[in-house]
């Protein structure tokens, strides 16, 4: 397993780019990774009316199961937002998200695709399992 940190910021700024940013460049490279069903991890939270409301389903005890394509776009359009968040692809081994606002991540055992996604940011740790 691999991960990408991707520590970015935005320009004249002292905080990272957003989630969609990474979004965008995965529909870029592999838009299909997108689709299906993904599980948010316990500790998730952002600003937005959806976002709190995963949130609050979390902190209940519940698990939270979405669709890419309803989710991506709502983090896509940075209207709503993760400041944390850890999303698994159900069924296999792409995981991505946020840390605490600190860095983007990407996880994957695909190298080539971590690879070309490597090339759309700047300031980028690799990590290996």
């Amino acid at each position: 397993m691999q991960e990408l940190k991707i520590y970015d910021k935005v320009k004249s700024e002292n905080f990272i780019i957003s989630f969609g940013e990474l979004i965008k460049g995965i529909e870029k490279i592999e838009p299909n990774i997108l689709e299906g069903k993904w599980e948010i991890a316990k500790g998730a939270y952002g600003y937005g009316e959806l976002i709190c409301s995963i949130e609050d389903e979390l902190n209940s005890g519940k698990q939270y199961h979405t669709d890419g394509s309803y989710i991506f776009p709502i983090i896509k359009s940075q209207e709503q937002f993760f400041y944390h968040v850890s999303m698994k692809k159900i069924g296999s081994d792409i995981e991505l998200g946020v840390f605490d606002s600190t860095y983007l991540f990407l996880r994957s055992n695909n190298e080539e695709f971590l690879k070309e996604i490597k090339t759309f940011f700047n300031d980028v740790k690799v990590l290996v399992d």
